[in-house]
């Protein structure tokens, strides 16, 4: 089964994101933390044998949440590549900032740039389109403006399906009062798919399992985040999840002592941990970036694109099977034939044993490729109701 260890320390990534900063900035010779020289390496086609691989992240470092999944995989990579792979990380960088930076790193002879949000597809292109000798890629694969296919760029994200699937299962075995509640970021295509997966985990195991959902339309409010958590118990949830970037609803389950389930960390083991903890769906962005740094190395960064699993674009959605997503380790609470349900559906999909028409059977998704749902999906499957948060 694929686990995920504990969050980061806080510490250690802030030394780095401080590194960082002062690595894209350099000095009047292009000299900074991250060695930038002002020479394009051109790693993409060449011989070099250090690939430079700059991270860009729209929010400041943390120790939990998605940006924090993207420095865990970037510390795995400099742990697995060594000598070969010299990194540096920017952060709280908003879109209209992005260009700049993009830029800038560019002209630093940076050979990838892990372009860690939603949306920097447009300042990307403008980038690329300057830039011959640089390569992007940002987690995201709907086909919007700013994220049409070239050469230079590349896209990836984590199929949440699979794991969000075992948790609703899970969700639907603990409930006692048949209500599920979420706290939801926006209602768009990839969240709205996982949020469909959980109820056809729940109802696979309990039909009478209906979700609340609460929109606040933020990636990250804390204040907005509690006060829709707090709204969902009081209409009766029992279990809570979010797909938000920090873990406020858990800590509202923690205080309203019902189940609760994470999302892009694993928590277990952390100050988040608590005893009615369930488990977490987990991002692996590392499967993804090897691959980027493996090309790199190869010179064949830019013209070989058989390394992309979808024709639509270039780019990979991968789940279970190939280590995109994980499931985190189980709380110790969850009840045994609880937790063996959730181990036993984890490898079940690993194998091909439940697939995504069976995630998705009774719906008008089920005939749907994984591509198509995560890109186009506009309605959530029977048994969900949203709200909007104030």
């Amino acid at each position: 089964m694929h686990t995920r260890r504990s969050v980061l320390k806080s510490g250690a990534v802030g030394a780095v994101g401080m590194a960082g900063l002062a690595g894209c900035m350099g000095d009047d010779n292009g000299n900074g933390n991250g060695n930038g020289n002002g020479n394009g390496n051109g790693n993409g086609n060449g011989d070099d044998d250090v690939v430079r691989v700059a991270y860009v992240h729209n929010e400041p470092l943390a120790d939990i949440g998605w940006v924090n999944t993207h420095e865990e995989t970037r510390q795995e990579l400099e742990d697995e590549f060594g000598d070969q792979i010299e990194t540096t990380v920017v952060e709280d960088i908003a879109a209209g900032e992005a260009r700049e930076t993009f830029d800038d790193l560019a002209a630093q002879g940076y050979d990838i740039i892990e372009a860690a949000t939603f949306d920097y597809g447009t300042p990307a292109t403008a980038t690329i389109e300057e830039h011959d000798d640089v390569f992007i890629e940002t987690p995201r694969l709907a086909p919007v403006e700013g994220y049409e296919q070239h050469p230079q760029k590349g896209y990836y994200l984590g199929k949440l399906e699979d794991p969000c699937y075992v948790l609703g299962r899970a969700a639907g075995m603990l409930t006692e009062t048949n209500t599920i509640g979420i706290v939801q970021s926006f209602n768009i295509p990839s969240t709205m798919t996982e949020l469909n997966a959980i109820i056809q985990g729940a109802r696979s195991v309990n039909p009478d399992v209906e979700m609340e959902v609460r929109t606040v339309n933020t990636w990250f409010d804390p204040p907005l985040e509690i006060d829709a958590a707090e709204a969902l118990v009081a209409e009766g949830a029992d279990v809570l999840g979010y797909r938000v970037s920090s873990p406020n609803a858990l800590e509202v389950a923690q205080d309203e002592d019902i189940w609760g389930f994470g999302y892009a960390d694993d928590f277990k083991g952390t100050d988040i941990d608590y005893d009615r903890y369930v488990s977490s769906r987990v991002w692996n962005w590392t499967p993804f970036h090897r691959l980027a740094v493996e090309h790199a190395l190869e010179g064949t960064l830019f013209d070989d694109t058989d390394r992309f699993g979808l024709d639509e674009i270039h780019g990979n959605y991968w789940g279970f099977e190939e280590g995109g997503v994980e499931l985190g380790e189980i709380g110790d609470n969850v009840p045994d034939d609880v937790a063996d349900d959730m181990l036993e559906t984890v490898e079940a999909i690993e194998t091909g044993e439940i697939t995504d028409e069976d995630i998705f059977e009774g719906t008008q998704y089920e005939d749907w490729g994984a591509y198509e749902r995560v890109s186009a999906t506009d309605e959530y499957v029977a048994g969900i109701d949203v709200e909007e948060e104030d």
